[in-house]
């Protein structure tokens, strides 16, 4: 009998650790700005500027024909988007509005922006 429980707990011990580790890898890199630091481009194949922080050095990312644009969790137009984002910048809540840009960390193409309006 004891040997019956020694052999299970030795069998559950192998099985259980049985593709325990597992490696995640970010596939995007992700940035968490405010209105004013982030420079949108003209039109949707261009390049935005980003500035991390306000000593930090701009890096401009290059926006690609799948580039999404979100809107408080829904998909919009470039041209919808641009507007929006400007019409923040002009108003009073524009400096609490995050903006969310996530880069390829391979292409280091932009994969989606996404805007998030405080409702205050």
């Amino acid at each position: 009998m004891k040997t019956r429980i020694l052999a299970a707990l030795i069998l559950l011990g192998l099985f259980n650790t049985a593709g325990a580790v597992r490696v995640l890898k970010e596939v995007e890199r992700p940035f968490e700005l405010a209105v004013g630091q982030l420079a949108l481009p003209t039109d949707a194949g261009g390049t935005l500027t980003i500035r991390e922080c306000d000593t930090c050095k701009f890096g401009s990312y290059r926006l690609q024909g799948s580039t999404q644009f979100l809107l408080d969790g829904r998909q919009a137009s470039y041209a919808d988007f641009r507007r929006a984002v400007d019409s923040l910048r002009a108003s009073a809540v524009g400096n609490t509005t995050v903006i969310s840009v996530f880069i390829d960390r391979t292409t280091e193409l932009v994969t989606r922006i996404s805007v998030h309006q405080s409702r205050h």
